[in-house]
């Protein structure tokens, strides 16, 4: 190396300037990155200081609008308050959502925010039907509004604890260092922790909306009065449907849900069988499908002779979807000339061999039970007059269709064409000639599809 003292003073100059230009360039960008972490520090204060606010805001205004609603005398002005339950409502999550909280440390909030908005909406629907808000309707309400308030009070006690600079900053590093992966630790989390737990007494809201107390306690309705059985009588329902020597399965575990089921396998074959009853959960065959020989008429033909022959009862062959050269087709559950939609199972067919290679009954086994045949007060021509004058009616028949809330209704299912020929569903309600549910038939390459 050129010893210092020997370079000349053109080249010391140089030598120097390169290396201020260096650090210079150094401390710039050092600066510059300091800047911007400053300048994230503070988008993500104002992000998380928004939410907060904007929550507090609507959270007031729920607790007002349901207590308004209390005093409603007509289904518009319900039906106002509704619309503005819902919106506020979901504006609510969504503030909750922009700020570092753990899922599990508001299910009870987002359940209440939930079922605020859907309570509602079932309640403009009462009064759009003539019935008048009764003493449970209202006793809800009241415990609504007073969960509200307790909801209120807490987002109002956290926007308090977090307000100045320091609070904020100490979150920001949390959040910047380790929030984003355990959002749990947050001080905000924490405080939402304790307002949750705080309501989580609030009182079951029976309804029909999706978010319902009633549905997170449901009980599989085919299970209902079904003993329990034995590992080696699951073991032979398993090799029955998969068509192979129950000596060839393997245990391969349980499944611990409301479907409490035994799991089998054989190779990549699997199959689960309900502990109570012996019904098959689902089955799956997976395999490399060859050169195609079956359309998918063919391949419902061989679904339903497979279901009949093992002894499920009379199914409609509903819609398919073809993939991967497997049709999987919808059977609804025929009961008495009437189509229950709720009552599902799915099969699915290689179009290659027609060899059956899945089943899905879980739906079928929540809803399927002894029903009585249900008395039509409206006649189908009666029914006629709800339908769209736009849509020409092509048949009629008789359905069972589940609602948001896991109930059903009786209905005449109208299958109609619509101005550019499209083919569209109406179900009316038997009972009320209420249109309880419109669907657009859609015609896909791989199958038809409602929407």
């Amino acid at each position: 190396m050129t010893p210092l003292r020997h370079l000349s003073k053109r080249a010391f100059v140089r030598v120097c300037s390169f290396a201020i230009a260096a650090l210079l360039t150094a401390a710039g960008a050092g600066i510059y990155g300091y800047s911007l972490a400053n300048s994230y520090r503070s988008q993500l204060e104002y992000t998380y200081q928004r939410a907060l606010d904007n929550l507090n805001d609507y959270l007031d205004g729920i607790d007002i609008t349901l207590y308004k609603s209390m005093y409603s005398g007509t289904p518009e002005r319900m039906g106002l308050f509704s619309a503005e339950l819902w919106r506020d409502s979901s504006a609510a999550k969504a503030c909750l959502s922009q700020l570092p909280i753990a899922d599990a440390e508001i299910d009870t909030i987002y359940r209440f925010l939930s079922q605020v908005g859907e309570y509602s909406m079932e309640l403009s629907k009462r009064g759009a039907r003539g019935k008048e808000l009764g003493g449970e309707e209202l006793d809800n309400l009241r415990s609504l509004i007073k969960t509200a308030r307790l909801m209120s009070d807490s987002a109002q006690k956290v926007r308090q604890e977090l307000s100045g600079s320091a609070a904020w900053t100490n979150e920001i590093k949390h959040t910047l260092a380790e929030g984003a992966n355990n959002p749990a630790l947050s001080a905000v989390s924490r405080s939402f922790s304790d307002a949750n737990q705080s309501i989580q007494d609030y009182p079951t809201l029976i309804y029909d909306g999706p978010f319902s107390d009633h549905i997170l306690q449901m009980e599989p309705r085919l299970l209902e009065n079904a003993q329990e059985i034995s590992l080696d009588k699951a073991r032979e329902t398993a090799a029955r449907f998969l068509g192979c020597g129950k000596d060839e399965l393997s245990d391969a575990g349980e499944e611990n849900s409301k479907t409490a089921a035994y799991v089998f396998q054989c190779g990549d074959e699997q199959a689960a069988v309900t502990k109570r009853g012996g019904y098959l959960i689902y089955m799956s065959k997976p395999r490399e499908t060859g050169k195609r020989s079956l359309n998918h008429e063919q391949a419902g033909k061989l679904a339903s002779e497979y279901l009949e022959k093992n002894g499920l009862g009379s199914f409609h062959t509903s819609y398919y979807m073809v993939f991967e050269d497997i049709c999987t087709i919808n059977f609804a559950y025929l009961f008495n000339g009437t189509v229950c939609y709720t009552d599902l199972i799915k099969v699915g067919v290689a179009l290659d061999t027609g060899e059956i290679v899945s089943v899905e009954a879980r739906g079928y086994i929540m809803n399927h039970h002894e029903r009585m045949s249900p008395d039509t007060k409206y006649t189908a021509e009666q029914a006629k007059a709800s339908v769209s004058p736009l849509l020409d009616i092509e048949s009629v028949s008789l359905a069972l269709i589940p609602t948001s809330g896991k109930n059903e209704v009786h209905c005449y299912e109208f299958l109609c064409t619509g101005e550019n020929g499209e083919q569209i569903l109406v179900y009316v309600n038997t009972d009320t000639l209420i249109e309880e549910q419109i669907l657009i038939l859609q015609e896909t390459p791989g199958g038809i599809l409602t929407k």
